[in-house]
């Protein structure tokens, strides 16, 4: 067993292999003197009280639909409010195509018909709908991992064709910037030059602490996830 940090989610996770199923299993903090603790029980079970680990067969003996296993994931993930918003988003018409359904009786069949109708959506992007059918398989992983159903060969993912942005030429820059209110056109110099992203991720977190005027230097922050 072992403790990590997931970078992706912002959480602490101690992980182990049930001595009684071999299966792994963990849980997941929001602090490390949370998942040191957590550690430390989980040593002392797996030393002297091996037995106590009998109760996590319960997911094997009770059948639990697909929506019950994504709430039992998004349990153990601890998603930040923004991040479990956008997930939760992702996964809605999911949810309504299979949500009601077994977990341990879908099959690849299932997994196709949902990746069929995503695709047939005129208003989701290819990216889109491989962002949701990643979602999709790693929830189903999860459920394989902790016993709610057997190993299912997952559908090949649709390659996202991400679009191609042709930038505005000087001329258009410069027309922009003209037409713009004095706000906006910092925004187009800022982007027209230092290709700033537009979002709080990287153009709405500047401050005038990140300007350098005498090194006349811009300091871009990078988004928190990476």
């Amino acid at each position: 067993m072992a403790i990590r940090y997931r970078k992706e989610y912002k959480t602490w996770q101690v992980y182990w292999t049930n001595p009684i199923t071999g299966k792994r299993e963990s849980k997941s903090f929001a602090t490390e003197a949370e998942a040191k603790k957590e550690n430390s029980l989980v040593l002392h079970r797996l030393k002297y009280e091996q037995e106590s680990f009998r109760r996590n067969e319960a997911p094997e003996q009770s059948v639990k639909t697909f929506e019950q296993v994504y709430v039992a994931y998004l349990r153990e993930k601890q998603f930040s409010k923004k991040d479990l918003s956008r997930h939760l988003a992702h996964m809605r018409p999911i949810l309504t195509k299979i949500g009601a359904k077994p977990m341990a009786e879908l099959a690849k069949d299932d997994y196709e018909t949902v990746k069929k109708d995503l695709l047939a959506n005129t208003e989701l992007t290819v990216a889109t709908v491989h962002k949701k059918l990643s979602l999709l398989r790693t929830i189903v992983y999860y459920a394989v991992e902790r016993g709610f159903c057997e190993s299912v060969k997952f559908p090949t993912l649709p390659s996202p064709q991400y679009k191609c942005f042709v930038p505005p030429s000087p001329d258009e820059v410069a027309a922009i910037y003209q037409a713009a209110p004095p706000h906006i056109q910092r925004v187009v110099v800022i982007g027209a030059y230092c290709g700033v992203r537009i979002g709080e991720c990287e153009l709405l977190s500047l401050t005038w602490d990140d300007i350098d005027f005498e090194r006349k230097i811009l300091r871009v922050h990078g988004s928190k996830k990476n």
